[in-house]
């Protein structure tokens, strides 16, 4: 996928709220407006890596998960896609998060599978 424009939004159901730089790469921050249990996984806050040619090289997003919340856990975890790979590492957040905090931990992510 490949962001066409600084300030790109290519899908209607997500808006930016953030974007900076992390080393050399630009970092945009979408929220889905998408707020409800359907019972189905969605994508939350989606923070694309982004290098200088404009191609998404790294996803970083907080997942809606229903089976969290039957089990009693965080209703949001925070996941990673480098190309067909998924990662879970098992960080969760719920409503009342700081996006600091969330932005912190998406970082930590960026530098964890950048490698």
């Amino acid at each position: 996928m490949q962001i066409t424009g600084y300030n790109s939004c290519y899908n209607s159901l997500e808006f930016c709220f953030d974007q900076f730089k992390w080393k050399n790469y630009l970092i945009q921050v979408y929220e889905r407006y998408e707020n409800e249990n359907k019972g189905n996984i969605y994508n939350k806050h989606i923070f694309y890596v982004i290098d200088n040619v404009g191609e998404i090289i790294l996803r970083v997003q907080t997942e809606f998960s229903p089976i969290s919340i039957e089990l009693g856990g965080p209703k949001y975890l925070l996941c990673a896609n480098k190309g067909t790979r998924h990662y879970n590492p098992g960080i969760g957040f719920n409503d009342d998060f700081e996006y600091e905090v969330l932005k912190s931990n998406a970082i930590k992510l960026f530098e964890k599978y950048m490698k």
